[in-house]
Formats: structure tokens, sequence, C-alpha cells
């Protein structure tokens, strides 16, 4: 530290005091007191550690190329997991005269395959009051929609007591026995 004859700090130095503190890089520059750039960066550093230092060309390659390869595996199981065999979907129902129902369904399935639907009709309980098993043959091509994998069906229920909702309870696909 350098003292004036006046008792006062000369802080034109790279180090000063000031009180009871030593400070490195400060310079006085009229009445205010400010720091060089390369000391504030060491006191933020020495405060909050280090700044990262940017990622190599390399290593941006290689996370790059492992985020693809993640990507590629998770699309091929979700593709080879979400593909059921054969789908339904219910469309209408209808309460035809005592004792019949009638359920519209879709049935998507590949158009040579051979599925089977349970179809049932329900009362205003939730209880099963009809139930058949209906066999969907296989296809062409230009039966139904999508190049033949939707087909529309209709199917009449016998019903033991009023059903008030009617639809597929599942599909299957059955082996043909050629």
């Amino acid at each position: 530290m350098i003292s004036r004859k006046d008792g006062k700090n000369d802080c034109q130095t790279r180090a000063c005091t000031f009180g009871d503190q030593y400070v490195v890089g400060l310079t006085r520059r009229g009445s205010g007191v400010s720091a060089s750039p390369a000391a504030e960066r060491s006191t933020a550093q020495t405060r909050y550690g280090r700044s990262p230092t940017p990622l190599s060309g390399r290593t941006k390659l290689v996370l790059l190329a492992s985020l693809l390869v993640i990507a590629v595996i998770t699309a091929g199981f979700l593709s080879m997991t979400s593909t059921e065999p054969v789908s339904s979907k219910d469309v209408g129902f209808n309460v035809e005269q005592d004792g019949f129902a009638s359920v519209d369904f879709e049935v998507i399935k590949d158009p040579g395959s051979t599925a089977q639907c349970a179809v049932q009709a329900l009362s205003e309980n939730y209880a099963v009051v009809g139930w058949e098993i209906v066999n969907i043959g296989a296809n062409t091509v230009d039966e139904g929609a999508d190049q033949g994998r939707s087909t529309a069906h209709r199917v009449q229920l016998r019903v033991d007591s009023p059903a008030v909702s009617g639809g597929v309870n599942s599909c299957w696909l059955v082996e043909d026995s050629d």
C-alpha cells in the first residue's frame, strides 16, 4: 500500500485498502470507486465459482449422436407396442322391438385376417342383458375404408330385459383353419 502525506490511501496501484478490507484491482476515479473488469471477474469467480467452460465440438457431436440414438430406439419401441392387431369402435345402438336390440360398430384390422368380436347389450344398471360373439371374416382392400382395414358391421342381439346401451366388449384375431 502506498500512503500519501495527508494519510489517505492512494488507489492508483493494483492493491488498496479501504478501512480494514484489502481490495485488489480497484482504482479511484474522481469521487467514486470502481473495479476494473479483471477484478470484477476475479471477485465473481471467488464468490460464485468458475463460469462453465463451453462444450468442445467433439462433446457436442457425441451428445447429439446419443440423443439421436435414444430417439430412434424410442420411436421403434412405440411403433411396435402401439399397433394393435385388431380394434373396434362403437358407432350406434338401437332398441328394435321387444326382446331385440341392434349394435353398430367398426372393426379395424388387417384385411386378410379373421377376427371375432364379443358384442353386448347393457341394462340401465350395467348388467349384460344380451351377448353374442360375431365372426369378422377376411375382406378385400376394396371393402370398407382405409384400403379394407376398417369395416362397418351391424349385429342384432336378443336381450333378456330392456337394454339402454350396447357395444363391443372386445375383439381378437383368430387363426384361419384352412
